[in-house]
């Protein structure tokens, strides 16, 4: 009798911690799911806002580059601030190095930005809002692969 008490209470306490490793495995791989849907949302909305803007500017410049309208500063801004809020969520879900990728997307056009606005109050003669697209193109495959390494999808 006393064998299969020990026995019983022996099954018991492997049940109970089969149960609380396997929901814990099970809490991890959620976690990181979420983790990895919410890089790839963030990822792939930041290069949208990115290649609009950039767009934006190339249909502009091409059409006539001595007119700025208001509307269309506020469409780059609007691109703008868009980045930025993904290059936050980035940095939230804690990726150091995508956040570094994305930080220096968000950095060509803020520069460009920063362009338009001084062209606005008069301190620069000229307006070249452009940005290098070997640049651009260079550091959104860098942020890609960053990407990929970090979310294991090579």
């Amino acid at each position: 009798m006393n064998v299969t008490v020990i026995l019983s209470a022996s099954a018991l306490v492997f049940s109970a911690f089969s149960l609380f490793f396997t929901v814990r495995s099970a809490n991890r791989r959620e976690v990181e799911k979420t983790r990895r849907e919410m890089l790839t949302d963030a990822v792939a909305t930041l290069i949208e806002e990115s290649t609009s803007r950039n767009q934006t500017i190339i249909d502009w410049h091409n059409y006539d580059g001595t007119d700025l309208s208001n509307s269309l500063i506020n469409i780059l801004l609007k691109h703008e601030r868009g980045m930025a809020y993904q290059v936050m969520r980035i940095r939230i879900v804690g990726s150091g190095d995508l956040y570094e990728c994305a930080h220096s997307l968000h950095s060509i056009h803020s520069d460009s930005t920063t362009k338009i606005v001084r062209w606005e109050l008069g301190n620069l003669q000229t307006l070249e809002p452009r940005m290098s697209q070997e640049k651009l193109k260079s550091v959104t495959e860098s942020l890609i692969s960053t990407f990929r390494r970090e979310t294991k999808l090579h």
